[in-house]
């Protein structure tokens, strides 16, 4: 039996994260301590931000925000290290990531009879990762590697029509 289209419960959405969190960071292989440079609103400061939105079961969004170390080390096994401190490549790595992260949700999601369309990656401000909270929705917000990694992921019905 496969979940209701009406919704998905924080167990699931949490086991979805967390598995397609987990398996991006085994392929990368990357073990990095990040460190928290907190703003005083826990945001990481300075740090990356990319954003992957959901539509049609489910609406809602992952975003993914990394400290510097994170992202330089992404970037310097994607890149090579001659081009790891540049902005752009981290950037760039960090919308990748929030994009594997995006599809693993998807995919684990779909194994429980959910389905959902996800946006193209799009690079914000950490300042600007509000997670929308929607009446009925599921939200789930994790810090992964010592607080290098934060995964914001909200998913909410898409009522019918």
């Amino acid at each position: 039996m496969t979940a209701s289209k009406e919704g998905v419960d924080r167990t699931t959405l949490t086991q979805a994260v967390m598995g397609a969190t987990t398996d991006m960071f085994k392929m990368f292989s990357v073990c990095v301590e990040g460190g928290r440079q907190p703003d005083g609103n826990g945001i990481l400061n300075p740090g990356f931000c990319a954003v992957v939105r959901f539509s049609r079961d489910v609406s809602g969004q992952v975003a993914v925000t990394l400290s510097p170390p994170i992202a330089k080390a992404l970037a310097a096994s994607v890149y090579g290290p001659e081009e790891a401190a540049s902005d752009q490549r981290m950037k760039e790595v960090v919308a990748e990531v929030a994009n594997m992260i995006a599809g693993g949700i998807r995919n684990n999601l779909q194994a429980v009879g959910m389905d959902f369309d996800i946006s193209l990656p799009e690079n914000i401000s950490p300042a600007d990762n509000k997670t929308a909270s929607q009446n009925g929705g599921v939200s789930l917000s994790f810090r992964v590697n010592n607080d290098g990694c934060i995964v914001d992921a909200h998913l909410a019905p898409v009522a019918a029509a």
